[in-house]
């Protein structure tokens, strides 16, 4: 049976967070909803906690996948769902009651728009709520405004290919949103912290940051049609790294191409990451 909204749930090792993670969906004031949690060859208790939620919420719907990372359990889920529209969310993070019914609402009344999403607010290691400011896609394609929960159609997912599994150590939001969005796009972030992100000492996000360069250089490989020569100019940097150096020259005459592509015509915040790779 179709659903208004599928909540899609990657679980690895979550046992310990899932079950709050699962209340908050199921105290959604809007009621037409799926949750799908994929458990990516968890060997804690994961397993056997979502089906006793299945026994009795029949809305909670339990997949297993040997482990294979966040974006295929995304993925999966998403592909096996019914909703209209998804909502992603993390095993350890929640939802506010009335999230679902404002984004979807808004999504609903709001045909040119293409994705929803929120202010949000941590807890657990840190508390503080966390404001965006107003969505601008050409500062998006260098830093990301968007948190992962953002709700979009599913027909527009269709378009894409999905999260891409080369994102291993994060981002993997950012790099699909980037796949899913053109620069007319309309987004909206409603203003409230509905979405409540948990902190912990040891997280992907600390893995991420042990990782950080590599996993930007990824992201903008794979998006050739947005970055352009930037792309090339990445690929320098990191072949750099590895020992195989180019001549000066080589480089002048790649930059005095770059500024007449479209990525450098962006503005001058394409030259911020060259800065960044060259002293990193």
């Amino acid at each position: 049976m179709t659903k208004t909204v599928s909540v899609i749930i990657p679980a690895y090792n979550s046992g310990e967070y899932l079950s709050e993670t699962l209340e908050s969906v199921i105290a959604q004031t809007m009621t037409d909803w799926e949750c799908i949690v994929v458990d990516d060859g968890s060997t804690d208790n994961t397993k056997m906690l979502v089906e006793s939620y299945c026994a009795k919420e029949p809305r909670i719907i339990y997949l297993h996948q040997v482990n294979s990372g966040v974006s295929a359990a995304r993925n999966n889920g998403i592909r096996q769902s019914s909703g209209k529209y998804i909502c992603p969310l993390d095993g350890d993070d929640l939802l506010e009651k009335t999230y679902l019914e404002k984004a979807v609402r808004y999504l609903e009344t709001h045909a040119d728009t293409k994705l929803v999403y929120c202010y949000a607010r941590t807890f657990g290691a840190e508390n503080e709520v966390l404001e965006f400011p107003d969505f601008d896609y050409q500062e998006f394609l260098w830093n990301n405004q968007i948190f992962n929960y953002a709700v979009y159609r599913r027909a527009d997912y269709d378009k894409t290919t999905g999260y891409n599994a080369n994102m291993k150590y994060g981002l993997e939001d950012w790099d699909f949103f980037l796949s899913l969005l053109k620069p007319d796009d309309k987004v909206f972030c409603i203003k409230e912290p509905l979405y409540l992100y948990r902190k912990r000492e040891t997280t992907r996000s600390v893995t991420l940051e042990d990782h950080r360069k590599e996993t930007l250089v990824q992201l903008y490989l794979n998006h050739p049609d947005i970055y352009g020569e930037f792309a090339k100019e990445i690929v320098y940097y990191r072949n750099q790294e590895a020992g195989l150096r180019r001549k000066v020259s080589e480089l002048e005459a790649e930059l005095d191409r770059l500024k007449n592509t479209k990525a450098y015509r962006i503005g001058k915040a394409v030259l911020n990451p060259l800065k960044w790779f060259r002293k990193s």
